[in-house]
């Protein structure tokens, strides 16, 4: 199930931006590591700090994902063939068994809803055991430079088959501010507070040499809707 959750994590970063940005969203669905969570994300890598104790570590390049739990100095290494095994995995699912499918586009609700101070639209997204639902901010300042950027993170290394999971940004007129993403019994909700464009140390991406491995957990992709 950390697997599990770390992808839809994952998958939620699409709510986010790249290059150099500080991302602080509010999540809720993920246990104990709900509640605000700040992202940072420096070109293909990020970091989001998903609890007082406990990092999760993004390579877009290498594929490769880590979480660091600091009281015990200690971290765990997912690698970039587990992870693609699961995308994979997950991509069948979602698309009948054909992997290369590309994902359904989003559907505008005609809905229109405040998400704090931004006037957003509803849209909603459906494939194979994953659904989702998006508020769509148009006047989110400098969404385009941020979608830019986000679709260049998704665009390197694994993390464009995640891409292929779910509709890419360009897909939307505007900002993502909040989505709800809903797989089997498990659903996680992210909203935006901020986003700054401010430069990311590239320490924040590296494992203190004095935490020690742990074997990465066994994990297997859910079933399809309703097996």
């Amino acid at each position: 199930m950390k697997m599990i959750r770390s992808l839809l994590f994952l998958l939620l970063l699409a709510a986010a931006a790249s290059a150099d940005f500080v991302v602080v969203q509010k999540v809720d669905g993920l246990g104990q590591q709900s509640g605000n969570i700040t992202v940072k994300i420096k070109d293909a890598k990020a970091r989001a700090e998903l609890a007082p104790q406990i990092s999760h570590l993004i390579d877009g390049d290498s594929g490769d994902t880590v979480t660091l739990m600091h009281g015990q100095k200690s971290f765990m290494k997912v690698s970039a063939a587990q992870t693609k095994a699961l995308l994979e995995q997950m991509q069948k699912v979602q698309a009948g068994g054909n992997a290369t499918a590309s994902p359904a586009k989003p559907v505008p609700t005609g809905t229109k809803e405040n998400v704090g101070e931004w006037a957003t639209e509803v849209f909603t997204w459906a494939g194979g055991a994953i659904s989702a639902k998006y508020w769509v901010a148009k006047d989110f300042p400098n969404y385009q430079a941020i979608q830019a950027a986000m679709d260049k993170l998704q665009s390197g290394g694994v993390t464009s088959l995640a891409k292929n999971l779910m509709p890419a940004s360009s897909d939307f007129p505007g900002m993502i501010v909040k989505t709800e993403i809903k797989m089997k019994d498990k659903t996680i909700t992210s909203t935006i507070i901020s986003v700054k464009e401010e430069t990311v140390d590239p320490k924040e991406f590296e494992v203190p040499a004095d935490y020690k491995e742990l074997p990465a957990p066994a994990f297997s992709a859910p079933s399809p809707a309703g097996k």
